[in-house]
């Protein structure tokens, strides 16, 4: 079938089958049915789960060019939405009041996304303790009710796992706890 006139918010469920993707239409009553080109590549290895309450399971998972956030309802398991995380190097996924905030280490930035449509809101470099932008490997992201708590490895010559809290609104440190 061709893909010709296909509107976004006409899909109602997407499902991956090996390597053939599902589309389901609603606009039309059709079932489209493709295979990934050539380079992409998706899996259904979770990075990272984040939830808006009860209502919808946020879920990382690894792809080239782009990983993926799947939109799951939590109670029936059904995958409402999927759509492209900002690049292929996601390392952390959390709720906050309407938008998702993602990890890469692509580029050391924190991503807000709009948790609906995956449109990138903002960015920044979160900030060491001395004010510096944070070079180190992040390992995943959460939120303490008014900063983001991101997990990475500080190697400093002794190997160790490392909390940053961080400013939501500008990415500046407010804190961190290191344990080798």
């Amino acid at each position: 079938e061709s893909w010709s006139g296909l509107d976004a918010s006409d899909i109602q469920g997407m499902a991956f089958a090996g390597t053939v993707l599902y589309v389901a239409d609603a606009g039309n009553d059709k079932i489209y049915k493709t295979t990934l080109p050539h380079g992409i590549t998706t899996s259904q290895d979770p990075l990272a789960l984040a939830a808006n309450g009860t209502t919808t399971l946020y879920v990382l998972t690894e792809g080239t060019p782009y990983d993926k956030i799947l939109l799951v309802d939590p109670a029936t398991g059904a995958v409402s939405s999927v759509y492209n995380a900002p690049d292929d190097s996601g390392e952390g996924l959390t709720y906050v009041a309407g938008y998702l905030y993602y990890a890469s280490n692509e580029n050391n930035k924190i991503y807000k996304l709009d948790a609906t449509t995956g449109a990138q809101v903002a960015s920044f470099r979160p900030r060491s303790t001395h004010g510096d932008d944070m070079w180190d490997p992040m390992y995943g992201l959460g939120y303490d009710g008014s900063d983001l708590i991101l997990v990475f490895h500080q190697d400093s010559g002794q190997q160790e796992g490392c909390y940053y809290k961080i400013d939501i609104a500008n990415g500046d440190n407010e804190g961190e706890v290191c344990s080798p």
